[in-house]
């Protein structure tokens, strides 16, 4: 899943430096075009901080993914000399935050899980020989 992360990165970082040509020819701008980034935001946090096991890292790596839109931004001003696009810094934030929330709903869903799991009492063979009705066995 890292390198999956990696490999994501290196794309979005890419087609925000991409030559306008190329983004034409790939319609990512116009009526989609925030909705291009809220994706591959969600999707670029998401694949950074989920593997991640500990709440430190995971935090870590949603910081990461959020340092990412100023950046992208500001390196497509310094390449094209395109102005900054705030909207756009913001809606990737968005798309950080959409993941973040994402990952403490899966976890929460997960402890509530492990949770009812450790609630269960265990049964044996024998309990379960004894609930069988007597002509069923």
């Amino acid at each position: 899943m890292r390198i999956a992360a990696l490999i994501w990165v290196f794309i979005v970082i890419g087609l925000c430096l991409s030559p306008f040509e190329l983004k034409a020819h790939l319609h990512t701008q116009g009526r989609l075009h925030q909705s291009y980034h809220l994706v591959a935001f969600f999707v670029a946090a998401c694949l950074m901080a989920w593997p991640v096991r500990s709440w430190l890292g995971r935090a870590a790596m949603l910081v990461t993914a959020a340092a990412l839109a100023p950046a992208t931004e500001w390196l497509e001003h310094r390449v094209w000399g395109n102005r900054v696009e705030w909207h756009d810094i913001w809606t990737d934030l968005s798309g950080v935050v959409l993941a973040l929330l994402a990952i403490l709903i899966s976890a929460r869903s997960a402890m509530r899980q492990a949770r009812s799991l450790q609630e269960r009492p265990l049964v044996s063979v024998r309990d379960v020989a004894q609930s069988i009705p007597e002509h069923h066995r």
